[in-house]
């Protein structure tokens, strides 16, 4: 009995590593960032666009289809990202960027601010997979 319950235990410990799941960490503290800048956020960061009163959240990379660094291919792929912005006093709108402009917009509004995707990062190689707390965003607000 005592050896079943060592290889139960030992199975799910198995299980639990190597499978692509994550552990869930703390979101990294927000940042005060300014109008007309690039600045780069962390996946679930909050970024707060300093004397504005909005802030963005980089929520995550909802697809990840960009080319390998050390492949060549025919096709430039996308990175699709969701964003999640507020302002003092006013609804909550969501923002689904793209690195293609093929595929959809770098470009996306909330109320009188524009939200520009800039870059994400980092960038994909054919021998690994990003792990969701990896990405990063770079991005501009401008009015």
């Amino acid at each position: 009995m005592k050896q079943m319950i060592l290889a139960v235990a030992a199975l799910s410990l198995v299980a639990g590593t190597g499978c692509g799941m994550e552990s869930p960490t703390a979101p990294p503290p927000p940042k005060t960032v300014a109008l007309d800048e690039d600045f780069e956020l962390a996946a679930g960061q909050t970024g707060v666009v300093g004397g504005s009163g909005l802030s963005v959240v980089f929520e995550r990379v909802a697809s990840d289809s960009r080319c390998a660094v050390d492949v060549t291919c025919v096709w430039e792929g996308d990175a699709a990202v969701a964003l999640r912005a507020t302002a003092t006093g006013q609804p909550e709108g969501t923002l689904d960027l793209h690195t293609s402009g093929h595929v959809g917009s770098r470009q996306g509004r909330y109320l009188d601010f524009t939200f520009t995707l800039k870059d994400v990062n980092p960038q994909p190689r054919s021998t690994d997979r990003i792990k969701d707390s990896a990405y990063r965003v770079v991005l501009r607000v401008t009015r």
